[in-house]
């Protein structure tokens, strides 16, 4: 499908290396979308119980989300890449459901509506989670299609306490008065699957960015699907508006690095992650705004 809204909502992640996220709109990007529209309250209502619910919110463009029309990168809810990643593979066996931390009845592309998964707050480094679990972003990748990081450390004979108590040793020292708190959001994203899936492989689902996208062009996201629809890319969106390519560019990086520096003056991300972050958000955020299909971006 294409057109989505850059951040849609994280859904149906199938996260394989090279695989695309099949672009869905997300409903905080159905939200927006609907603001000022003839029947936007029913798609405003039934978009914000959803995210009450919380709803991840974000996609970039897998496959069909908010760059190219549906992708991961974009709105908090479509440009992600996420909101309907076109189905979770995975290799044999039951697919798996929903995180533990779902409420009931929850689809399996359930996020928590809190703003340090929404932007990427990740309370340890990536590369402190490959030297302690022994393992790299091809392995995560394929593991976490299936069940979640603890499953991991188990089938390496690995106490997953044991290891979480050395990923979060660095944090300690960094943050000692948030370090409680950062330590049971570590205990999650070794329990909840899908969460830590969109942790390391949707870097464009961020909700600060989908709105920056809506914001900034000046139009809501059934204008920029429409357009999305016809072949235009984010570039080519902005420029119809009267904004330079670069302009709009380098805003949506500004804004996720804005939000990154809050989440570092909050004690809520080390410094180490949220470099590592904007830095992948650098290399791949371009590829989105220039390009009609939606890649959802999974650099390795």
């Amino acid at each position: 499908m294409g057109g989505r809204h850059f951040l849609r909502v994280c859904s149906r992640c199938k996260s394989s290396p090279g695989e695309s996220h099949a672009d869905t709109t997300g409903i905080l990007g159905r939200v927006f979308a609907a603001r000022g529209h003839p029947g936007s309250f029913a798609v405003l209502t039934a978009g914000l119980v959803a995210v009450v619910g919380v709803v991840a919110v974000i996609a970039f463009m897998d496959g069909g989300g908010p760059l190219d029309g549906g992708g991961p990168p974009l709105t908090a809810a479509k440009a992600a890449g996420g909101e309907h990643h076109a189905g979770d593979h995975h290799s044999g066996g039951a697919a798996p459901g929903p995180d533990s931390g779902a409420p009931p009845g929850a689809t399996v592309d359930w996020l928590p509506n809190e703003d340090w998964v929404l932007q990427h707050w990740l309370p340890y480094t990536e590369r402190d989670l490959w030297r302690v679990l022994r393992t790299g972003r091809l392995e995560l990748q394929a593991s976490l299609r299936v069940g979640p990081l603890a499953r991991l450390a188990r089938r390496k004979n690995m106490n997953p306490r044991r290891v979480l108590q050395r990923l979060m040793a660095p944090v300690r020292r960094e943050y000692p008065s948030s370090y409680r708190l950062l330590y049971d959001r570590a205990r999650r994203t070794f329990t909840q699957r899908h969460l830590m899936q969109h942790m390391l492989f949707h870097p464009l689902h961020h909700t600060k960015l989908s709105k920056y996208i809506v914001e900034s062009l000046g139009i809501g996201w059934l204008e920029i699907d429409a357009l999305r629809k016809q072949g235009k890319t984010f570039d080519e969106i902005a420029q119809l508006q009267g904004i330079a390519a670069s302009t709009f560019e380098r805003g949506g990086l500004n804004t996720i690095r804005t939000a990154t520096q809050v989440g570092i003056r909050g004690g809520a991300i080390p410094r180490r992650q949220a470099r590592n972050y904007v830095r992948e958000v650098r290399s791949v955020l371009p590829k989105q705004w220039s390009s009609v299909s939606n890649l959802h971006a999974h650099p390795d």
